[in-house]
C-alpha cells in the first residue's frame, strides 16, 4: 500500500476534520519545529521501520510517521477542500519525553461538538472518543492564549439581551441641562454626581442624562446626544414605549400623539403638534390589530402593586416604602414623545436651553420641554404648575430619593400644553448700543448663546417665552445685576435695596419719554404723545398730539404717561401667581379712540398659545404697589397684539435739534427752570437709555430705535396635572379642547 493511497484513504475517512484541526492547532512555529525534529530523529534511528504505522484515536485509521512529518504547505494544500470547524479543539500532549510510537499513542484528538443548529452530519458521536487526560497548567497557558485588547482593540464579551420592561434599550430619553450657579446653586449637586446618565428602578424605560450648560464640552456632548436620538427616533430605531394595563383595555378610546418613530420628518412636524391629546376619528382596523399583537408579543405585563400614593398639600409626591420596588406609571402625555428636554435653573436658563436647541437645528416637534426651578423668580416653572422653588433644600436626598421624586413627579403627574416662543429684535441707533446689564462674569446668567450676539452692538436678538417689562423692572433689575449674589435670599435682599433707591431717591422716567408708537403691518395702531418734561425740547411736528392719520382715520392715542410697559405672553408676572389681564375690571381710559388691537370687542381670553401678546401699563408707583398688594381690579390694559408688531422709539436727534431751536427763544426764568429739571433727571434720562427686563434677563439700550416681536415657534411643554393642582398652561389647553374640540392645531 503506497503512501498516496493511505493519505487518500485518510482524507476520505470520517476523521479528516480531526486531522485538519490538529494541523491548524499546531501552527506555532516552535511546536512544529519540535515535532519535526522528533520525527527526524526517530526516522534516523529506525530507518528500517519506515513502514510502521502510528495509531491515532481509533484502530481502524492509520497514518505513517513519514506522512505526519510532511511539509505544512503541502498538507494545507492537500486538505484545502476539507470542512472548517468554528471551534477547534486543543490537543493534549504529555509532559514526559516519549518516542514516536509512544507520542502517537498519547496524542488524543477529540472531535468538536458544534452547536446543535450547526452540527455536521458526518461528525462522530461523543461517546466514540476517549476522554483526554488533564494537561499540566503550564501547557494550558501555552495552548490557550490570554484575552488581550491589543489584538482586536475590543474584548468580545458582550451579551445580547432581549428587550423587556426592565432590561434593554430605553424608550424615553430625558436630557437635563443644569445651570449650577443659578439661584441657590442647587444645580451644582447634580453636575457633581459621579454618573453621566442613569435609569430609575421605578421607571426603567426612561434614561436620564445630566449636562452642565456652562461647560462647553458637556453642553456640546448633550446636544450631540440629542441629535443622535432624534435621528434614531425618525428612523424607528428606538423601542416603542411598553403599554400600560389601562391602555391595553382602552386602546381604541385614547389616541394621544403618536411617537415619531413610525413617521417621516414631514409627517411629524405637520401632525405631531396638532394631534396631542385628541381622540382619534379615523383609524385603520388592520393597524390597530397589528399594533396590539406586537405589543402583546414583545411586552408581557405582570401583576403590579399600586403605583399611586396620597399627595400632600405641598405638591410633593410621597411614596410608600414598597413603591420604589415596583414600576411607575408614565402619564399618557409623556408616553407620546420619546425625547424630553428640561432646563434646571431660572427663567433665563429656560430660554438659553431653547436657544441651544434652535442653534443646533433640533426638531422641536419631537420634544417635550419642562423645567426644574433653581432661579429667583421662576415664572415659567410656576405657570407650568411646578412651583416657585423646590420643596427640599437637598436636591439629591438620602439615596437620591429627592432626585427620584423630582423626576418621577414630572413624568407621572403631567399633561401637555402648548407655548408660544417669541423672537425679540432689540435695535438701537448707530449712536447707541444694546448690551446685557451687569459686569462680565461667569455666574450662569451670561450664557454663551446670548453673549455671542453682543458682537453687533446696535442689534441683539433673543427668544422670549414669559414677559417683558420696559421701565420699572428694567431699571431696578439693571442695578440688581451689578450686585447679584450667589444665594436666593441674598438676591431678594439686593433687589429690595435697589427698589428702595428708585422709590425714595430716584425718579422713574415715563416710558412715553422713549416710546413713540406701536406699529403693525406698517400701520400705526397706537400713538404715544411725549410727556410735558420733554415736549418743549422736541420739534413742533413731534409736539402735536393729533391722532388723525393722513387718510383722516383716527389713531388710538395714549392719555397717560406710565412708568412701565408690560408685554405678556404667559399669565404670570413678578415671580407670583398674578393674572393682571384676567382680573382687570376697569382701566380702559388709558387709551382714547380705540380701534383694531386696542378695541376690547376684539379681545379674547389671555392664552400662551394664541400667537398674541397682551400689553398693559403701570401708571405710577401707587398703582404699582396696589397691584403688588393684590389690589388688581384696575389695570390699564392697552391692547392685544397679534404677531408681528413693533414698538418704535423717539429719535435722539429730534430732541437735540429741538433743544437748539428752543433755547434761544426761552426766557431767563424758563431756562433756569429747565436747567433745574435737567439736574433732577437721572443718568438714564440724560443719556437717553431705556432699561428692559426680558424673561429674567436685563438689558440697557442707549438711543433705542425699535423692538420687533415675532412668534418664532410653538413648543409642547409638560405641566402639572393631578388631583392636587393643575398648571395654568395645562388648564388653558384643556379648556380649549372643550370649547373648540374640532379645532385643528398646527405648528406655527
Amino acid at each position: 500500500m503506497t503512501m498516496v493511497y493511505k493519505i487518500g484513504k485518510l482524507i476520505k475517512s470520517p476523521y479528516k476534520q480531526s486531522l485538519y484541526i490538529l494541523m491548524q492547532d499546531l501552527n506555532d512555529d516552535r511546536r512544529i519545529s519540535e515535532a519535526h525534529n522528533r520525527f527526524r530523529n526517530d526516522n534516523n534511528s529506525n530507518s528500517n521501520s519506515s513502514n510502521n504505522n502510528i495509531p491515532l484515536s481509533t484502530p481502524n485509521t492509520f497514518v505513517t510517521a513519514q506522512s505526519y512529518s510532511m511539509n505544512r504547505s503541502s498538507a494545507d494544500s492537500l486538505l484545502s477542500s476539507t470542512h472548517s470547524i468554528s471551534t477547534p479543539p486543543t490537543p493534549t500532549l504529555s509532559s514526559t519525553p516519549i518516542h514516536t510510537k509512544d507520542m502517537a499513542a498519547n496524542i488524543t484528538i477529540q472531535p468538536p461538538t458544534p452547536p446543535s443548529h450547526q452540527r455536521p452530519s458526518r461528525s462522530p458521536s461523543p461517546s466514540s472518543t476517549p476522554k483526554p487526560p488533564n494537561p499540566p497548567t503550564h501547557e494550558i497557558e501555552e495552548t490557550t492564549p490570554r484575552p488581550s485588547v491589543h489584538r482586536t482593540g475590543t474584548i468580545g464579551a458582550s451579551v445580547c439581551l432581549e428587550d423587556t420592561e426592565t432590561e434593554g434599550r430605553p424608550s424615553i430619553y430625558l436630557f437635563i441641562f443644569v445651570n449650577p450657579l443659578s439661584g441657590d446653586r442647587k444645580g451644582s449637586d447634580l453636575i457633581n454626581l459621579p454618573i453621566q446618565h442613569f435609569r430609575l428602578r421605578r421607571l426603567p424605560q426612561v434614561q436620564v442624562e445630566i449636562h452642565n450648560i456652562l461647560d462647553d464640552d458637556d453642553r456640546l456632548a448633550g446636544l450631540e446626544q440629542i441629535k443622535l436620538i432624534e435621528g434614531m427616533v425618525k428612523s424607528g430605531q428606538i423601542p416603542s414605549i411598553p403599554p400600560q394595563e389601562d391602555e391595553e383595555d382602552n386602546d381604541e378610546e385614547n389616541s394621544p400623539l403618536e411617537t415619531a418613530s413610525g413617521k417621516t420628518s414631514g409627517e411629524t412636524s405637520g401632525e405631531a403638534s396638532g394631534s396631542l391629546g385628541r381622540k382619534s376619528t379615523k383609524k385603520s382596523s388592520s393597524s390597530k390589530s397589528s399594533r396590539k399583537a406586537s405589543m402583546k408579543a414583545c411586552h408581557k405585563t405582570s401583576t403590579r402593586a399600586s403605583r399611586r400614593s396620597s399627595r400632600k398639600s405641598d405638591q410633593t409626591l410621597k411614596l410608600t416604602k414598597s413603591e420604589p420596588e415596583g414600576l411607575g406609571r408614565l402619564s399618557s402625555a409623556v408616553r407620546t414623545r420619546q425625547i424630553h428636554v428640561w432646563s434646571a435653573g431660572g427663567d433665563g436658563t429656560v430660554m438659553s436651553v431653547f436657544e441651544l436647541l434652535v442653534s443646533h437645528s433640533v426638531d422641536l416637534d419631537l420634544i417635550f420641554f419642562s423645567c426644574i426651578p433653581f432661579g429667583t423668580g421662576n415664572d415659567f416653572s410656576q405657570v407650568l404648575g411646578w412651583g416657585r422653588t423646590l420643596p427640599n433644600k437637598d436636591i439629591l436626598g438620602s439615596r437620591l430619593h429627592n432626585l427620584e421624586m423630582l423626576v418621577t413627579e414630572r413624568l407621572e403627574n403631567s399633561d401637555a400644553a402648548r407655548l408660544d416662543i417669541w423672537q425679540v429684535d432689540m435695535v438701537a441707533h448707530k449712536s447707541g448700543y444694546v448690551r446685557q446689564s451687569g459686569p462680565e462674569r461667569d455666574d450662569g446668567h451670561d450664557v454663551a448663546e446670548i453673549k455671542n450676539s453682543q458682537e453687533d452692538h446696535t442689534t441683539m436678538i433673543r427668544k422670549m417665552s414669559n414677559y417683558m417689562s420696559i421701565g420699572v423692572q428694567g431699571y431696578v433689575g439693571s442695578g440688581f445685576e451689578d450686585h447679584r449674589a450667589g444665594k436666593r435670599l441674598m438676591n431678594m435682599f439686593v433687589y429690595a435695596t435697589e427698589s428702595s433707591k428708585w422709590v425714595f431717591f430716584r425718579h422713574f422716567p415715563p416710558v412715553t419719554r422713549f416710546i413713540e408708537s406701536i406699529v403693525k403691518d406698517g400701520k400705526t395702531v397706537l400713538k404715544c404723545p411725549p410727556p410735558p418734561s420733554i415736549a418743549g425740547d422736541l420739534p413742533k411736528d413731534s409736539q402735536e398730539n393729533s391722532n388723525v392719520s393722513g387718510t383722516g382715520e383716527k389713531i388710538p392715542i395714549m392719555t397717560k404717561h406710565p412708568i412701565d410697559f408690560v408685554i405678556q405672553n404667559i399669565p404670570h408676572i413678578w415671580g407670583r401667581e398674578v393674572d393682571l389681564w384676567g382680573e382687570a375690571e376697569s382701566g380702559l381710559e388709558v387709551v382714547e379712540d380705540r380701534s383694531g388691537p386696542t378695541d376690547p370687542s376684539t379681545w379674547n381670553p389671555q392664552l400662551a398659545n394664541d400667537g398674541k401678546m397682551e400689553i398693559m401699563v403701570i401708571d405710577n408707583l401707587f398703582s404699582y404697589f396696589k397691584k403688588l398688594a393684590n389690589i388688581r381690579s384696575h389695570v390699564s390694559r392697552v391692547g392685544q397684539f397679534e404677531t408681528k408688531f413693533e414698538i418704535h422709539f423717539r429719535s435722539p436727534h429730534e430732541e437735540k435739534e429741538g433743544k437748539k431751536g428752543t433755547e434761544s427763544n426761552r426766557s431767563l426764568w424758563a431756562t433756569v427752570k429747565k436747567r433745574i429739571m435737567d439736574i433732577k433727571k437721572n443718568k438714564y434720562e440724560k443719556n437717553n437709555i431705556v432699561c428692559i427686563m426680558c424673561d429674567g434677563e436685563f438689558y440697557t439700550i442707549k438711543d433705542p430705535k425699535v423692538l420687533k416681536f415675532n412668534r418664532f415657534a410653538q413648543i409642547w411643554t409638560l405641566g402639572r396635572s393631578d388631583e392636587v393642582s393643575q398648571g395654568r398652561l395645562v388648564a388653558d389647553e384643556l379648556t380649549q379642547e372643550k370649547v373648540f374640540p374640532h379645532q385643528k392645531q398646527e405648528s406655527p
